[in-house]
């Protein structure tokens, strides 16, 4: 079996809508900042690295004066978020990026990469510039995906539990062990 059939069959058991491409699988989320936030699952081409990701946009389509504070702010963001990666990909768009070498996960496993990066999706909606009217997604070919109604009935079903930061008192996603705001252990 292979790896992406592995992660499709735990999404199908944990009841988690998915639509499949060759060896993409992907999700479409709603949360506190987006509609509909897209997530895909992929393997490298050996299958020894699972990655999740949520395509952003595109670095250049940044207005120039704020690219080097959204990187800088991206950066500082990266150490807070468990797991996740803001990155730039080889087409210079941003991206939400969580990876494991752990290609035999538990549908609880999957169940936290994802939601972490959707955290993390947020909290990069929350540092992007707010002077400029660019669309927050940029479609890669792997989006043309139209949900259905029983998606989003399954998107809107989702529960997300939310503890308080013993530090700062910011809520944080259950399964985090750092605050998203501050850093401290949880």
């Amino acid at each position: 079996m292979s790896v992406i059939d592995h992660i499709a069959s735990l999404l199908d058991s944990l009841e988690i809508k998915y639509t499949r491409e060759d060896r993409v699988l992907m999700m479409r989320w709603k949360t506190n900042h987006f509609e509909d936030l897209k997530i895909r699952i992929e393997s490298n081409e050996e299958e020894t690295w699972v990655y999740i990701i949520a395509p952003f946009t595109n670095f250049y389509e940044v207005a120039e004066a704020n690219r080097m504070k959204l990187a800088y702010d991206m950066l500082k963001e990266s150490w807070k978020a468990n797991g996740v990666k803001f990155a730039i990909d080889n087409e210079d768009d941003i991206i939400v990026l969580a990876e494991s070498n752990d290609t035999d996960l538990t549908g609880d496993e999957v169940k936290t990469l994802v939601g972490h990066v959707v955290h993390a999706c947020d909290r990069l909606w929350e540092i992007y510039p707010t002077d400029e009217a660019v669309e927050h997604e940029t479609p890669t070919s792997g989006d043309q995906v139209t949900p259905t109604p029983e998606v989003r009935h399954t998107i809107e079903r989702e529960k997300v539990v939310l503890i308080s930061c013993p530090n700062c008192g910011a809520k944080n996603e259950q399964g985090l062990t750092k605050c998203s705001e501050c850093g401290a252990k949880l």
